[in-house]
């Protein structure tokens, strides 16, 4: 489905999220991603599980990315705007300046019970999210950074993560913890041996949530998904 949702004005926005097409298509979204690390799972996902619908979150829509095809993302990933102002940072780290908390109230309350929001908390929209209780209230499937990459975020990921008990339908991959389980089993740990297990972790993890077939399309984790959680 082509989407052209490209809104600068929160009034527009307002009027469109009362259309019955536009909450109908938020209805239909089997996956939604925040950020760019959970675009970047939800595109090779499509490329192997092409009956699933995805759109995906982010402080700007990203038509200028290419699906595994090479095909513009519009074409297949509706763009699900908040109406978000941002201060950008160093390369695509970014501050979260104002989010209109009408527009993301109204939104969430379209998704689907069934809908699988993912994302890493390294991006900023994702953290401001996680303050709204109907988004937690979904199942989300969310990344652990290692310490070195969240400077500015850490005090309010370790807020959400250590303050209170996370419910079933929250799952946490820890990159820490499996990071200190690879060593343990004696492996190296490369930054790019770490990335590949994360994202062995990733597709794991969502084939068993979406209870999707395994296609064998990615490499099988090498230690326990379980023990790569954080609790």
């Amino acid at each position: 489905m082509e989407n052209y949702l490209n809104f600068t004005n929160a009034q527009l926005l307002e009027e469109w999220l009362k259309a019955d097409s536009y909450q109908k298509l938020l209805a239909s979204l089997d996956v939604i991603s925040v950020g760019m690390e959970g675009l970047d799972i939800i595109i090779q996902l499509k490329s192997v599980y092409p009956h699933l619908r995805f759109g995906y979150m982010y402080h700007t829509p990203l038509n200028e990315f290419l699906d595994t095809k090479g095909c513009p993302i519009l074409y297949n990933f509706t763009y699900i705007p908040l109406d978000i102002r941002v201060k950008s940072l160093i390369g695509d780290v970014y501050s979260v300046q104002y989010i209109n908390r009408s527009i993301v109230h109204q939104t969430l309350k379209h998704f689907s019970d069934r809908v699988l929001i993912l994302g890493g908390l390294t991006d900023a929209t994702l953290i401001r999210l996680l303050d709204f209780y109907n988004f937690n209230q979904k199942k989300l499937l969310l990344r652990r950074p290692m310490y070195f990459e969240t400077s500015s975020l850490r005090a309010s990921i370790n807020k959400f993560l250590r303050f209170s008990k996370l419910p079933s339908h929250i799952h946490v991959m820890d990159t820490i913890k499996i990071n200190r389980c690879l060593q343990r089993l004696g492996h190296t740990t490369t930054m790019k041996q770490l990335h590949d297990e994360v994202y062995a972790h990733w597709f794991a993890l969502i084939c068993k949530l979406l209870k999707l077939p395994n296609l064998d399309m990615w490499d099988t984790p090498r230690i326990r998904i379980e023990a790569g959680l954080y609790y």
